[in-house]
């Protein structure tokens, strides 16, 4: 049975999951993308690299259809 992560309560969990699960089943699209927006919320972006910011936007794009009508 694989590892549970939590819903990210925190930046730092926030960051763990954009840097490092993205691409875990273990964790839900619903924690990854409020991960995501956690990230994206804060007031530097330090601790990323942008290898690791654009993977979250490759990411939210191949999971959301933001062109829908």
């Amino acid at each position: 049975m694989g590892k549970k992560i939590i819903f990210p309560d925190t930046n730092k969990q926030a960051l763990k999951i954009v840097k490092y699960n993205l691409e875990n089943p273990d964790v839900t699209i619903s924690e990854k993308t409020e991960a995501i927006k956690r990230v994206a919320e804060m007031r530097t972006h330090d601790d990323l690299n942008k290898a690791d910011l654009v993977f979250a936007l490759r990411w939210l794009f191949r999971h959301y259809d933001f062109l829908a009508d």
